[in-house]
Formats: C-alpha cells, sequence, structure tokens
C-alpha cells in the first residue's frame, strides 16, 4: 500500500467503526460484566455516535486532520480507559501522517498509533487488552504487504489477525484495568477491549472501496433501518402468530394465553439472527417466554427476569441457556432477581457444538442447535405437569446427550455491515463454525456433500460414544441460506453415514431452525435417546415453527441411484419398425434422415452454454439444461438399428416429453410426435417434400394449440411459422427437396433475428416487458436450428452423390 487512502476512504473507515460498536454495544456490555463494570460498549457507542455525525459532515482536506478530530472526539465523548486510549491511537496516527512529507504507508500510520496505545496503558502482549488484537494486526498488514498481496486481501489478513489476537484473550489472566482484579478469574473471559479493537481494524477493510462490495455476497436486504431491524421483525412476528405478545419494555416475548396455575413454565433467549429460534417456539407445548437480544447479541438480565416473571404460573421457570458468556451471565443474574421475589428458577444449559469442545479450557462448548430438542423434551414435559426439577432434569440430560457440528459455505453480513463475517476463498469450506458468524476451527477445501457430511458426523459420533444400535435423532439445521433441496440431501448423507456405523435413527428433523442470519451452511445434531425422550419429542406443541406433521419411525434411506426413465419407443426390427420400400430420388433418405437428426441433437448440446445464457437474459435460464436432458441420453441415433423412421421421431419425441419438462419439452416433444405420425403414414423410408411440409405444419399446429402463441409473441413459433410458410410455398411450386429445405432455414432464421424486437406476450420472458427486448428467443434458435442442419445434411449427401454441391 504505497499510496495513502484519501480523506474520504478514512471517512468510510471511521463511519463503519462507529456503526459496528452501535450494532455490537450489548454484545461489548456482556463481555464487560464478566471482567470488568460493564460499560465498555455503553462508553463506546457514546462517542461512537459523535463519530457518526463528524464523518458525514466533515471538511477536512487531508486524511490527518480528520484522525486528528477523531482522536479529540474520543477523548472528550468516551469515559473510563477506552476513551484516552482510542484518542492516542488516532492522534498518533494522525501525528505520523503530519509529520512525513510525501506518501505514508498506511502500516506506518497505524503502527505508530499502536505504539501510542501501548505507551499511554502500558500494555504489552498477552496482558489481556486491546493491544493484544492490535498489535498482530499491524504485523499481519504489514507481512502482507511485504509479500506482494493486494491492499484488500492484505487488510482481510489484518482482520483475521486482529480476530484471533481476540480470541486468544479467552485464555489469557488479565494484567491491566479492573479484569486485573480478578486474577485467575478473568481467564476464560473474552476481552471486550480486544473485541473492540477487532471491529476497528474489521472496518478497516473498507479503506479499499471494492471491499465495500462485500454486501452482494449476501444480496440486498428487507431492511428500514439497521439499528430497527429486530424490532420491526418482531412486529411480523407477533402478526403472524395467534397465542404470542411483544411486550416492548423491556422486550420479551411471553404466550397471550396464561398457562393453567401449577404448571412449570420455560424460558429461552439469545441474540437474535437466529430465528425461527427463539421466538417461533414460543407457544404451548413449549416456550412460555423469550427474551430477544440484538443481533448476535445477549438480552440483558433486565429483560429475562421480566419474561420469567410474566412466564411463571405458580410451578417455578426453567431458564434453557446456550452456553455463551453474555447468555450465561444474564440469564444467572434473572435467576437471582426471580429468587428474590420467590419464583424458583432451574437453568438448562445447552452446550452441544464438538468443535468448541476445549477439555475443560475456555468457556466451554457453545450451544447450538440441540437447544430446539432441549426446548421441545422440556416443553413436553412441562405440559404432561411434570414437576420443576424433573423438567430441569430431563432438560439436562437431554444437553448431554447431544452434540452437533456445522460447516459454511458462506460468511453471514450483519445488517447494516458491508463485508462477510470472516472470508472464504473460492472453494473453500469453514468447519466447526458457531451460530454468530464466528470462523470456524479449520478451513478445508470445498468437497462433496458426503465428505463434508462425514467431517460432520464423525466427531458427533466420537464425542457422543455412539456403537452399533443406539437410538438417535437426528437434526439437519439450515443456517439461514441453504436450499431445501441441501438439507435433504445432507439427511441423505447423515443416515448413510449412520447406518455405516449401525446407528439407529429413530427420528428425523430436517428444515431451518437455528440460523446465523444468511450464512450459507448447515448444522447436524445428534442425539442419543430413550423412549421417554422419543414420547416427548413427537407430543404435540403449537409453537408456530415446529413442523407439525405426525410422527414417524425412520425406516431407511433409499438406494443412491438416479431416476430410472423408460422410454416408450418400439425396440428396432419389431413390428412397429417394419421394412418399408426405398424413397424416391428426392426424398430425404433413411440415411440422410438419421445424419440430419444426429447433427441437429449434436448442435444443439454442444450449444447449451449459448441457449442457457439467452435464456438467463430473458427467462429463468433452465432452457438449454431442458434441451441437454432430452438429446443428451439419445447417444449414436445409427447404433440403434432402426429399419423405419417413425420409430427414430418417436424417440427423440419421448426423449422430449419424459426427460426435459418444462414448457419447452412438452412443445419439442409434440412437434417431433407429428413428425413420427407423418413418417409412419408416408408409405417409404423416406421423407418426401410433400410430407416435410405436411409434418412441420402439423407441429405449427399442436406447438400453437398446446402454449397459446402466435406469430409475433416472441417464442418458437416465430420461427416455425415462416419455415412452415416456405416449405409449403416450395411443395406447391415443385422446388427440388435441398431448395425447399435451405428456403425453410433462411426464412426460420429470419424469424429468429426478429425476436430480438419483439416484446414476449408468452412464457417466463413475458414478465419482463419490455426489459427482454434486444434478446433472440431461445426456442426460436433451435427451431432454426432443426431445419438449418438438414439443409446442411442433404447438401453435403447430394453433393457427394453427384458430384455437384449445392449452393450455400
Amino acid at each position: 500500500m504505497n499510496e495513502l487512502p484519501d480523506t474520504a476512504a478514512f471517512a468510510r473507515w471511521i463511519g463503519t467503526f462507529a456503526a459496528s460498536l452501535t450494532e455490537h454495544e450489548a454484545h461489548l456490555n456482556a463481555l464487560d460484566a464478566a471482567i470488568g463494570d460493564a460499560d465498555h460498549g455503553v462508553n463506546l457507542r457514546r462517542g461512537a455516535l459523535v463519530l457518526a455525525t463528524l464523518v458525514r459532515h466533515h471538511d477536512f482536506s487531508r486524511p490527518e486532520q480528520l484522525l486528528r478530530a477523531v482522536g479529540s472526539t474520543i477523548v472528550d465523548h468516551v469515559g473510563g480507559a477506552s476513551g484516552p486510549l482510542y484518542g492516542s491511537f488516532f492522534v498518533r496516527m494522525a501525528a505520523a501522517l503530519a509529520t512525513t512529507t510525501g506518501a505514508v504507508p498506511l502500516v506506518g500510520a497505524m503502527r505508530a498509533g499502536v505504539a501510542g496505545v501501548a505507551e499511554l496503558g502500558g500494555a504489552e502482549p498477552g496482558d489481556k487488552t486491546l493491544y493484544d488484537a492490535l498489535a498482530p494486526a499491524v504485523d499481519a498488514l504489514e507481512s502482507a504487504l511485504s509479500a506482494g498481496q493486494s491492499p484488500a486481501r492484505a487488510l482481510a489478513r489484518a482482520a483475521a489477525a486482529a480476530e484471533a489476537g481476540r480470541d486468544a484473550t479467552i485464555a489469557m489472566i488479565a494484567k491491566k484495568g479492573r479484569a486485573s482484579y480478578l486474577g485467575e478469574r478473568s481467564a476464560g473471559h473474552q476481552d471486550p477491549g480486544a473485541t473492540s479493537a477487532a471491529l476497528l481494524i474489521a472496518a478497516a477493510r473498507t479503506l479499499i472501496p471494492s471491499t465495500l462490495q462485500g454486501v452482494a455476497l449476501s444480496g440486498p436486504r428487507f431492511v428500514n433501518d439497521p439499528r430497527s431491524f429486530v424490532a420491526d421483525s418482531l412486529r411480523g412476528v407477533v402478526a403472524n402468530a395467534a397465542d404470542l405478545r411483544w411486550v416492548p419494555d423491556p422486550g420479551y416475548l411471553v404466550r397471550e394465553t396464561t398457562p393453567p396455575a401449577g404448571r412449570v413454565a420455560l424460558v429461552s433467549g439469545g441474540g437474535s439472527g437466529h430465528e425461527p429460534l427463539h421466538a417461533g417456539f414460543v407457544g404451548e407445548g413449549m416456550l412460555t417466554a423469550a427474551a430477544p437480544g440484538l443481533i448476535f447479541s445477549s438480552p440483558n438480565a433486565v429483560q429475562i427476569h421480566a419474561a420469567t416473571a410474566a412466564a411463571h404460573a405458580g410451578a417455578g421457570v426453567v431458564h434453557i441457556v446456550k452456553n455463551y458468556t453474555g447468555d450465561v451471565l444474564n440469564f444467572a443474574i434473572a435467576a437471582e432477581l426471580a429468587a428474590a421475589e420467590g419464583i424458583a428458577v432451574e437453568t438448562v444449559v445447552v452446550d452441544d457444538d464438538v468443535a468448541s469442545d476445549r477439555d475443560g479450557e475456555g468457556p466451554g462448548r457453545r450451544g447450538t442447535a440441540a437447544t430446539l430438542v432441549v426446548e421441545k423434551i422440556c416443553g413436553a414435559a412441562a405440559q404432561r405437569g411434570d414437576a420443576l426439577a424433573d423438567v430441569a432434569a430431563l432438560g439436562r440430560r437431554t444437553a448431554a446427550a447431544a452434540r452437533s457440528m456445522a460447516v459454511a459455505l458462506r460468511a453471514p453480513i450483519l445488517p447494516g455491515e458491508t463485508r462477510p463475517s470472516f472470508d472464504l476463498a473460492e472453494g473453500e469450506a469453514e468447519l466447526g463454525i458457531g451460530i454468530h458468524g464466528e470462523r470456524g476451527t479449520s478451513r478445508i477445501p470445498s468437497a462433496t456433500a458426503g465428505e463434508l457430511v462425514a467431517a460432520l458426523v464423525d466427531p458427533i459420533v466420537r464425542a457422543l460414544g455412539l456403537s452399533d444400535g443406539d437410538d438417535t435423532i437426528v437434526v439437519v439445521n439450515g443456517l439461514g441460506a441453504t436450499h431445501d433441496l441441501e438439507l435433504s440431501l445432507v439427511f441423505a448423507e447423515v443416515a448413510d453415514r449412520l447406518a455405516g456405523a449401525g446407528v439407529r435413527i429413530r427420528r428425523s428433523l430436517v428444515g431451518t431452525f437455528v440460523t446465523a442470519l444468511d450464512m450459507s451452511g448447515v448444522s447436524v445434531t445428534l442425539v442419543r435417546v430413550d423412549d421417554e425422550m422419543l414420547d416427548l419429542f413427537d407430543a404435540p406443541t403449537a409453537a408456530p415453527a415446529w413442523p407439525n406433521v405426525p410422527p414417524v419411525e425412520f425406516s431407511g434411506i433409499g438406494d443412491r441411484r438416479p431416476p430410472e426413465i423408460t422410454l416408450r419407443v418400439p425396440a428396432a426390427g419389431s413390428a412397429d419398425d417394419p421394412v418399408l420400400p426405398p424413397p424416391g430420388d428426392d426424398d430425404l433418405s433413411h440415411h440422410e434422415t438419421v445424419a440430419w437428426l444426429q447433427s441437429f441433437a449434436d448442435r444443439v448440446i454442444a450449444s447449451e452454454p449459448q441457449l442457457t445464457d439467452l435464456d438467463r437474459s430473458a427467462g429463468d435460464g433452465d432452457f438449454g439444461a431442458t434441451q441437454l436432458a432430452a438429446l443428451t441420453g439419445l447417444g449414436d441415433l445409427a447404433a440403434r438399428g432402426y429399419r423405419s423412421l417413425s420409430p427414430l421421431f418417436q424417440l427423440i419425441s419421448e426423449s422430449y416429453l419424459v426427460r426435459a419438462g418444462g414448457t419447452s419439452g412438452a412443445l419439442f416433444g409434440m412437434f417431433f410426435r407429428a413428425f413420427a405420425r407423418a413418417t409412419a403414414q408416408a408409405g417409404s423410408d423416406g421423407i418426401p417434400l410433400t410430407v416435410l411440409a405436411a409434418a412441420s405444419a402439423e407441429g405449427l399446429r399442436i406447438v400453437r394449440e398446446l402454449g397459446g402463441a402466435s406469430a409475433g409473441d416472441r417464442t418458437m413459433i416465430d420461427a416455425l411459422e415462416p419455415a412452415v410458410t416456405a416449405l409449403e410455398q416450395a411443395s406447391r411450386e415443385g422446388a427440388s427437396l435441398p431448395a425447399a429445405l435451405a428456403a425453410a432455414a433462411g426464412a426460420a432464421d429470419s424469424g429468429v433475428r426478429a425476436t430480438a424486437e419483439m416484446t414476449a406476450r408468452r412464457g417466463r420472458a413475458s414478465y419482463l416487458g419490455d426489459s427482454a427486448r434486444g434478446v433472440v428467443d431461445p426456442g426460436a434458435v433451435v427451431v432454426h436450428w432443426f431445419f438449418d442442419t438438414a439443409t446442411a445434411v442433404i447438401r453435403d449427401s447430394r453433393a457427394h452423390r453427384t458430384g455437384v454441391r449445392w449452393p450455400e
């Protein structure tokens, strides 16, 4: 990075950092609550609001002027130690830029900023401070640039190094700040300063304009304002549920119907962005209430306490908590507040994620999709009248018997952000990811679904000690942007893998239940079960997001083979494939017809990408694929050994009708069916011009009748109708067959060109109106090729026969 980014780029960086601090305020507070005074997020957000105004309305001409103002603003508006430290970072960066002539590498300015932090705070590596994220980030930036990597890639490496430094603080013992008072008790908690520093470095990626395009990975969102995204969404959730009420102050969801007195209540909650968990599982037979936090941030203790009090029906409340520091802490505080009011609370912590198992180190395994199963089993137990201690015991037993693991093919992008939470290159997959956009435990080459499933299932089986004959519930869960087709495929692979290990699937749940916003990925959860757990899992519930289908005992997975399609066509040499008299001299011979149809099929197959591109421009992009499906399986037509031509046309017709699907499959199938009938009635083993014209006209009639299209509608008819007119005219005038075919091909070609100027009135292209203009219709193109390949074949054949080549 030999040239410094301009002032606008620095303003973009600071603006992104300010927005990120606002978005993560609750998370930073929760981290600070564990080892400090819980104000890190509040303090930084106070400064972020002023910074956002500063960068929107600044009139600084040079980057150092802006950075100096940023540093002063932070010192003035951010309290505690964070204000002076971050202020020093930006002031030192500004000084480095102002005192050096010429272009200064960004890495030099950032290193000066980090030095200012170290000097003012007296921090060293390993002291569990923001320095532990900043210093490795600058080192990574310098190393990547020195290695010749692009500025965008170097900043991505810096962001990854900052995140790694942030994560490394979990195991450290704090030696600076309020956290140092805790001594060894500070270990196991992520440092909030390092966390905000990682946000700073992540935001620095926007210094390079191209990195702003990261949002395209996710596509546009339906968002009014990122700051009100959760609240705006909850309005719709409540409006769509019959038994759900939102209490905005302090913020929780509770059943509209009061549970019967003396029934145990269930309360869960967590950061938003995991929907339908938890809001979708509030209902009779599952949760009584849920407390949603901001995106990927724990709800606060006040929310949880209020939800607990609202849910309490006299028999106590079970808290179901995913094992994250903020969640565990805030639920624990809420439980103490409830106990002070005489509400008995039992807590079930779900810690199913195998990838985060550290053998007793750190905060322990994360809570992920097994939460859903725990909520279902506990909810059913409460519904049947179990006592508080018994419901909690069932929940703990379920959690202990559950393990999960996940893989991502694309990271999520938070609302208001411009980049994914981690980078994945083309052809890479992130194994062992969490449900908050965290990086995984390893990055692997993207593989087949079967190989990825093995990488998920095998560690779970080992962790649970599953063996031959064990019974399980299997949950295959989409992480937000994974299609149902993919999830079903993954489940089939999971079933195969478990069958190989002798592990029995008693129940399965396949769908999108516990998400990470729009992450493209999947998690697999296995729960070892007994009959009681199965009965509770099968019990009815009115929770809106639970798939209320009758419980079905898993009966095995089918064979791994594609569907077998049998074409109903005559066998070569059968009574339906008779020996016919030879054709007339000017007729298309048997050999010429076979060569024509082979040439047509080969041309369409080779042109599939072109047809797909045409259809993608003015349709749904599947036309090339449907043509390929119809014609690929035909193989060598001559080798089929048909004695007559009608079975050959019937073969192509049947292949279109059965293999292609869609509108084009039906229309082309019936078009070729007209040729099969006409050649069966021709009386010879050839095609005279009269039969060719009649078959084409009959095909046109059928296509027009079935599709409802007319000339000018921008369909295959716009090439077919002029071709038929040319054939019929040539037949009336006694033209030779080669001349007639050439005229038909020319007329079809003119029809194809004309479709580029038409507004579609049939098919999916009609939905686009005038926006499809300028693109020729792919169906018309294939019709032209049908006549054009016939023209070429007969020209070459007659030239070979007579020595005279027909003019092109």
